[in-house]
């Protein structure tokens, strides 16, 4: 066995975790995913969980982005009994130069209006959410609602998204302030 070390910084602590990981030497697997699960309160108003997306080794795509899964899970952690969830993550994603690279993202868990969409964008909203959702499930990530024209706000935010080689850091919040119980996840998708 391989013990690593896991790191979690919150605003005002910083906690260092042993993590044990099974070598198994007739397979050479890559790490899925990463998940913590922390309270958001006043005093610990955010959770930030770092990760590294290895550069292509293809040199004539270098830059050639890796798909991953970000989710933040607040109301979808009633399915599991929490009773004390964060009711609005808000999701940022920074690069190892501090930019936020998020800002203008759709997570596709906004509900979907028709009154302010066209339905040609409802429809592209629609398939990209299934698509999100079935993503999740073929990775084995528990499902949460998918937005639809007749489901109420879904606060939970998933995604799927490219990113090239480099260091990132997300960082979860609570959109309106709030506290609760939140899981943070980054999986790596196949591609």
């Amino acid at each position: 066995m391989k013990k690593l070390i896991l790191l979690l910084l919150a605003s005002a602590t910083i906690s260092l975790s042993p993590l044990w990981a099974q070598e198994n030497p007739d397979r050479d697997q890559p790490l899925v995913n990463i998940s913590t699960r922390t309270t958001i309160t006043p005093d610990n108003p955010r959770v930030i969980v770092g990760f590294t997306v290895p550069g292509n080794p293809d040199p004539d795509r270098p830059l050639y982005p890796k798909t991953l899964l970000l989710r933040a899970i607040g109301p979808g952690l009633a399915q599991f009994a929490v009773t004390n969830a964060l009711a609005d993550p808000q999701v940022q994603v920074f690069n190892a130069a501090e930019v936020e690279i998020s800002a203008n993202w759709s997570d596709f868990t906004a509900p979907l209006n028709p009154d302010n969409e066209n339905d040609a964008t409802a429809a592209v909203r629609a398939t990209n959410a299934a698509s999100v959702a079935e993503t999740a499930a073929a990775l084995g990530a528990f499902a949460v609602v998918v937005p639809t024209v007749d489901t109420p706000v879904v606060a939970d935010y998933s995604n799927a998204i490219g990113l090239p080689g480099g260091n990132y850091t997300v960082v979860v919040s609570s959109k309106s302030g709030g506290t609760g119980d939140v899981v943070v996840e980054v999986y790596s998708v196949h591609n």
